[in-house]
């Protein structure tokens, strides 16, 4: 697996990842990955950002509105990449893996065109945060893939290639099987 040719997939992706926007209601989780919360107010701060990011693309294609099928198939994708950012959290815990705070703001800051970047190239703090959760959850992906990969071995280039994907995608399939996801009513995927 080629990180450097997935990176900016996933930081696209992971740009969905939210700040807090406060609010008691906002405050409730919409779902548990094990014990940890994933708060509306991350929920909302994705959609709200993935509607930023299309409106500052020109997509012309309408924002869906909750209630929608469209708006269902949003919400169950964004809940998904939440749900994700948190069993890789709790992945990298187990196996020992860390990303330090100041390898994240050095990243955001040498990077350039993060996603929410304002006008004249700097971030506001929403989009800081957003540009962090990113950061560090491309961080936690790329030094778990070291550590699941770095026994693999091949005769040659390719095949090293295709049996490290397979060891991670194997990886990803205990980590997604084994985590104890729950979703608050109204926000199972599907419902």
């Amino acid at each position: 697996m080629d990180l450097r040719k997935t990176a900016p997939f996933l930081l696209a992706g992971l740009a969905l990842i939210a700040a807090g926007c406060g609010g008691e209601k906002a405050q409730r989780p919409v779902a548990f990955v094990g014990d940890t919360a994933i708060l509306g107010e991350q929920f909302d701060a994705a959609v709200d950002q993935l509607r930023a990011d299309r409106r500052r693309k020109g997509e012309s294609e309408e924002f869906p509105e909750p209630g929608t099928v469209g708006y269902r198939h949003l919400r169950d994708s964004v809940l998904g990449l939440l749900v994700f950012r948190a069993e890789l959290r709790q992945a990298a815990q187990r196996l020992g893996i860390q990303v330090r705070d100041g390898e994240v703001e050095r990243l955001i800051d040498a990077g350039g065109g993060a996603p929410g970047e304002a006008e004249g190239g700097s971030l506001g703090a929403a989009a800081r945060e957003i540009a962090r959760d990113s950061v560090r959850a491309q961080l936690l992906y790329q030094r778990i893939y070291e550590e699941v990969t770095s026994s693999v071995t091949a005769p040659t280039a390719a095949e090293l290639s295709a049996r490290r994907r397979a060891a991670m995608a194997r990886f990803i399939t205990r980590m997604k099987n084994t985590a104890r996801v729950r979703y608050e009513p109204g926000y199972a995927p599907g419902s």
